[in-house]
């Protein structure tokens, strides 16, 4: 799981994130987390200096479920203009 560097992001839920993902700054970053069935969620987060450089949840989009992690990241990178530039 590629975890972005410390400080580490607040637990916003029982799950652990299955993937994590950063934009090459390091500002942002989405976890994929499994619902333990087979479904996969996004939560994003953004890492500000004026915050001390801790993590803030952004948007948590587990309404949406994916059927897998690909579909989940396809997804998330038609909404986020970082994630999009980000070569796959």
């Amino acid at each position: 799981m590629a975890q972005p560097s410390s400080p580490q992001r607040p637990a916003t839920s029982r799950r652990a994130p299955v993937k994590s993902i950063a934009s090459e700054d390091q500002t942002r970053c989405i976890d994929i987390v499994g619902d333990g069935a087979g479904r996969f969620t996004i939560k994003e987060f953004r890492r500000d200096p004026e915050d001390g450089g801790r993590w803030t949840l952004v948007a948590d989009h587990s309404a949406k479920s994916y059927g897998s992690e690909s579909e989940a990241i396809d997804a998330m990178r038609r909404e986020l203009p970082w994630l999009f530039a980000m070569k796959r």
